[in-house]
């Protein structure tokens, strides 16, 4: 959609050479410019000096295209102008907004707390799975007991979408060459036999097109979905685990996390 000042610009291009000669003035020297010019349309896009001062010291009143393009220099000034004041009054009334509604005394230790403070994330998740189970929860008559491969990302989407559904669906997402990938393999083939009812799965980062940054620093990535929701999701787990763990210590952080029932 051509903006009004393209329009405009258009306008003084295809049709204006020179303001006096559309009130029939035209001196010698601008006949001669116009004579002279190029007939190539040009394609600048700068806008015209301002016109000169009357000896009354006002500006000159050109109802030409000259003037429509001073009117809307004019108009772009004063919008910018009223843009920068309405910013200054939103920035204004949000702060106003957060002093009243920050009543804790000292920010940072609060949010230092909130950091090193893993057992209100273990809270959360065991409550958002009890949640899900809940609301669509039901008797699972699929038995698994293996781990499947995501080949393509429409095998992951359908896994979300599909199999979610149904029962929680496991995803480690690896590299053959990224650490750690090797031992979580091992654990999810020990956990897949031990939970039938659920589906553990395997995806390789760059089968979807996940990007080389990801791949060296992000492996290995387990993720929980339920009823297409992503509940659970650790990002190089090695960092949750060490680098060296067995199934039993997989099978311990999910149940923390609320991702396996805890048998007890």
């Amino acid at each position: 959609m051509v903006s009004l000042e393209d329009k405009i610009l258009g306008y003084v291009r295809d049709n204006y050479c020179s303001s006096s000669e559309s009130d029939g003035e035209a001196g010698d020297d601008d006949d001669k410019g116009c004579m002279a010019s190029n007939p190539t349309v040009s394609t600048s896009t700068e806008l015209p000096p301002r016109t000169a001062e009357t000896s009354n010291g006002g500006s000159s009143v050109n109802t030409g295209p000259k003037g429509v393009l001073e009117d809307w220099r004019l108009y772009k000034q004063m919008k910018c102008k009223e843009d920068l004041e309405r910013d200054k009054k939103l920035v204004e009334a949000a702060k106003r907004l957060c002093i009243i509604q920050q009543p804790v005394e000292d920010e940072d230790k609060v949010f230092a707390e909130l950091e090193n403070d893993n057992e209100l994330l273990k809270q959360f998740a065991q409550k958002r799975m009890k949640e899900l189970g809940q609301k669509y929860g039901h008797q699972n008559s699929a038995s698994y007991g293996q781990v499947f491969e995501l080949n393509h990302r429409e095998d992951m989407l359908n896994a979300v979408d599909v199999d979610s559904a149904v029962t929680t669906i496991f995803v480690h997402i690896y590299e053959n060459e990224a650490q750690g990938c090797a031992a979580m393999d091992e654990c999810f083939q020990a956990l897949a036999e031990s939970y039938p009812q659920f589906k553990f799965c395997r995806l390789r980062a760059s089968a979807v097109g996940m990007s080389r940054e990801f791949r060296k620093a992000g492996l290995p990535t387990l993720q929980a979905y339920k009823n297409k929701d992503l509940v659970l999701n650790f990002v190089r787990i090695i960092d949750y685990l060490g680098d060296e763990f067995e199934a039993e210590d997989v099978e311990r952080f999910l149940i923390e996390y609320g991702g396996l029932p805890d048998s007890q």
